[in-house]
């Protein structure tokens, strides 16, 4: 890819957009070229389709990109009982008449790619798993009961101060610019939105997902991510993995797109572009 000057994390990104459609609405961003490969950007836990924001003028020569405010944050309206994460996407990708993308995902998003990918494989061309955890779906319900009522505490993360975050989800070898990214993105989380996100990953045990998918699979890590060591979590879901490319990125946290933006997006063209 061409050597692109390193963008700042605080550059203006698309307009935030909206649709309508029964169960909700759903807020994105887009990038202006649509006669291109489309790649959706699924957020992590607490964020929003800006956690995208310093890849678009690095891929969106190669790709039409869509980086959703995932429901319940950003400015997509909570899930309606009868309307998951995956159906969701599904319907946002048929508003806007895309029927094949290659579906990018980070930390919890990685959860909801994995889900969409298994229920909906014919609109997956490739599928890339940023930081994903190993979800909770195959603890003992003795030891997971409890734990996700702790987790459901908003408390027990998403109230926490902002440069606390930061400095979890961060590496220590981060740029302030990126920890202050990081610090903004949970700004427009709702309680309800970050409760459903928890419940899916404590539902979710990733392996096992991933076993049954067929798609092509990229897989990164960050080699200082603290809130998803890769030896506990990327490791092991790279090794139940059908068609599986793995890369760590030395240095890095857990939001890669934040950390280290123009490494990441070499990754991905480089893969993306095979598919």
């Amino acid at each position: 890819m061409p050597d692109h000057q390193e963008p700042s994390p605080m550059q203006a990104a698309p307009m935030l957009r909206s649709i309508r459609f029964e169960g909700g609405s759903i807020a994105f961003r887009e990038s202006e070229a649509n006669d291109l490969p489309a790649l959706v950007y699924l957020h992590s836990l607490g964020s929003n389709a800006l956690e995208f924001r310093s890849l678009f003028p690095l891929l969106g020569e190669y790709f039409r990109i869509v980086a959703w405010d995932a429901p319940g944050f950003g400015g997509s309206a909570g899930l309606r009982d009868e309307i998951g994460f995956a159906a969701a996407l599904k319907q946002l990708l048929g508003a806007l008449g895309i029927d094949r993308a290659h579906i990018v995902g980070s930390s919890l998003g990685t959860v909801v790619a994995s889900h969409f990918a298994d229920q909906h494989p014919e609109y997956v061309r490739s599928l890339t798993l940023l930081a994903p955890p190993l979800g909770f779906g195959a603890l003992a319900e003795e030891s997971r009961v409890p734990m996700l009522a702790g987790w459901l505490d908003p408390g027990a993360f998403l109230l926490r101060p902002p440069a606390e975050l930061a400095g979890m989800l961060c590496s220590p070898d981060s740029p302030q610019a990126a920890r202050d990214h990081v610090m903004t993105l949970g700004d427009f989380v709702t309680i309800e939105g970050y409760r459903a996100g928890v419940r899916l990953l404590f539902d979710t045990h990733m392996p096992a997902l991933l076993g049954r998918i067929s798609a092509p699979t990229l897989i990164v890590a960050g080699a200082r991510d603290m809130v998803a060591p890769p030896a506990e979590s990327a490791e092991l879901i790279r090794d139940a993995s059908v068609d599986c490319v793995y890369q760590v990125m030395e240095g890095a946290g857990h939001i890669l797109a934040a950390e280290q933006p123009q490494k990441l997006a070499a990754i991905l063209v480089e893969f993306l572009k095979r598919h």
